[in-house]
């Protein structure tokens, strides 16, 4: 960690780091300076062009004099975890020396809202790693550096990163212009760029043009890179959701006890499976508190319930605002299901409507049955009646991608439980769909109604490959 002042070096780094954002945004028309400050680092961009650049800043004292400078085209007081703005309503979206004085969760917000807002790119410098320093001049409770960020976090979340600013040991302590520091810092700002490891700044770069073209390098397994925080998984029995450690503390949830889990799910019995930390059910949590977790997982669980439609109010609930959900489901054409019908929306909203339970609607058990149990190679190993008496967790309701979609859609704009979507995988002839989505508490603008591919087989083959060193090692 380093205690220094940097205003000199600010001014040192200004026109190569504007030159640097311009080369990012050439052919953007309107562009967005996300937490823009008294005096933004991209003042000039706009110069003698018809470009326009909105700021966004929650400090007022520094929107007045920013536009007392003229240096946006237009000013909006907000919040840049929540911004007041339609999705893809900017060409790129620009944020310089912002997200380190944010906490984590938080930054992933804002990262997540720079994504929703933009069309084309979005462009952030960050410190590497945690830089301490001193109070601004400004009254501002914000202007605290609180969180640090890396190479590898920042390209886990699907940035290119590059150096800045020079080599990082060169930065000082050495606070004079003649010093054998600033000397050392020149030589570096060339090279650096292709160095972030050892740089001073990091800039990232990520193009939103490519994500949505199907080439991003990441897949389903890669999207717990979103969770951070304090969180819950509801139903992980044998299989919980592998997370980063470091950046998540997980809570389990399940509506038995350990051993009523193995008795009720022959299929784990002799397996280990977690120990549920809270005995609850989905579609009633009310041993949690309003907006009081980060994330929800929710893996393969959403098709064994009655009433889907009163989870996802629960989860929305419970979340904090900006929360994430992680929301797997199986796509039916790929699973036993396959004979299944999609269970349709209608059907869904009058089993939320009449507050549907398990033995409520026996034609589900019946359908079950028919198309799955008795489809199996060999004979159906449980009768009709018993999955009835002993109420079977089954797959209660079926869904494809587009389905899932219009069920979300309905949850939000008819129940409130309005979701954005961040983060996806989908891939044709994979059973697995993972949405994840976040917690607005405003209107949002409606899912799309239909998934476009989104998973590399490269990365695919790699996380099975570590999957099987793992367990070789009996990890």
């Amino acid at each position: 960690m380093l205690k220094v002042n940097l205003d000199y070096f600010r001014k040192l780094l200004a026109k190569p780091l504007l030159s640097l954002i311009k080369e990012q945004v050439r052919g953007s028309r309107i562009i967005l300076d996300a937490g823009s400050g008294r005096l933004s680092s991209i003042r000039g961009i706009n110069k003698d062009t018809d470009l326009c650049l909105v700021g966004i800043e929650f400090y007022k004292p520094y929107i007045l004099k920013s536009r007392a400078k003229s240096i946006h085209n237009a000013y909006v007081q907000g919040d840049i975890r929540r911004m007041p703005f339609r999705a893809k309503s900017f060409d790129s979206v620009v944020s310089v020396e912002v997200l380190e004085h944010l906490n984590k969760q938080d930054g992933l917000m804002m990262i997540g809202e720079m994504e929703r807002v933009s069309k084309d790119k979005i462009v952030l410098t960050t410190p590497n790693g945690l830089l301490l320093l001193p109070p601004g001049p400004e009254d501002n409770p914000d202007e605290k550096h609180i969180s640090g960020w890396g190479v590898n976090e920042l390209k886990n979340l699907g940035f290119a990163v590059y150096g800045l600013g020079g080599c990082k040991v060169f930065h000082p302590h050495h606070r004079y212009k003649n010093s054998v520091g600033e000397f050392m810092l020149r030589i570096t700002l060339p090279i650096i760029r292709h160095l972030p490891y050892i740089a001073f700044q990091l800039f990232c770069v990520k193009d939103l043009k490519k994500q949505d073209s199907g080439l991003t390098l990441f897949n389903k397994h890669d999207l717990t890179k979103h969770l951070a925080g304090q969180g819950i998984e509801i139903g992980a029995l044998d299989k919980p959701l592998e997370v980063n450690r470091q950046q998540c503390r997980v809570r389990y949830v399940d509506y038995q006890d350990e051993e009523t889990l193995k008795s009720y799910n022959k299929a784990v019995s002799g397996r280990k499976i977690r120990q549920p930390d809270i005995v609850g059910n989905a579609q009633d949590l009310h041993m949690l508190a309003d907006n009081s977790v980060d994330f929800v997982i929710f893996s393969h669980v959403l098709e064994h319930l009655p009433n889907p439609l009163k989870a996802l109010k629960e989860f929305h609930r419970v979340l904090k605002p900006g929360g994430i959900l992680y929301l797997g489901i199986p796509d039916k054409r790929f699973t036993f299901d396959v004979e299944r019908p999609v269970t349709p929306l209608a059907h869904v909203i009058e089993d939320f409507r009449k507050g549907a339970k398990e033995t409520d609607d026996i034609s589900h058990y019946e359908e079950w049955f028919r198309l799955v149990e008795l489809k199996r190679p060999a004979p159906a190993r449980i009768e009709l009646a018993e999955l009835v008496e002993k109420k079977y967790t089954i797959h209660f309701h079926v869904w494809v991608a587009e389905s899932i979609l219009a069920l979300l859609n309905y949850a939000g704009h008819k129940l409130g439980a309005t979701f954005t979507l961040v983060d996806h995988y989908y891939r044709q002839g994979d059973a697995d769909l993972v949405f994840i989505l976040r917690k607005t508490t405003a209107p949002a603008d409606k899912l799309p109604d239909r998934l476009a591919e989104n998973y590399s087989p490269t990365r695919a083959l790699l996380w099975k490959l570590r999957e099987k060193i793992r367990q070789l090692k009996g990890g």
